[in-house]
């Protein structure tokens, strides 16, 4: 981020289990661009630990609630609250099913 940014936006909330989105989130309701690099800076190596890890009910109901006011704020419609039950429900599936979704599904 440029140091601008963070003249909008305050910091990250320490608070939160997901402090990316909920940043994000602040951002895009401030009206704020953002882009994503097209190339890649990193590459994370994925085991059972990182699937295990991703399996928290306090992560998966704050991203849930994130998602729900995202799709408000921007008049995301239904789509966008199926998408967060969905989101929601993988979060706390077992790691098998997430180990699969991120190999063969993710784009």
């Amino acid at each position: 981020f440029r140091n601008r940014f963070f003249d909008t936006i305050p910091a990250y909330d320490i608070s939160k289990s997901n402090e990316d989105f909920d940043l994000w989130i602040r951002a895009l309701k401030k009206g704020l661009i953002l882009h994503n690099l097209q190339e890649v800076l990193v590459e994370v190596r994925t085991s059972n630990d990182f699937f295990n890890r991703r399996r928290n009910l306090k992560r998966a109901w704050e991203v849930l609630l994130l998602k729900f006011d995202a799709s408000r704020h921007f008049s995301f419609g239904i789509r966008g609250y199926v998408y967060a039950v969905a989101h929601f429900f993988l979060f706390l599936s077992p790691s098998w099913v997430k180990q699969f979704i991120y190999k063969n599904l993710r784009g």
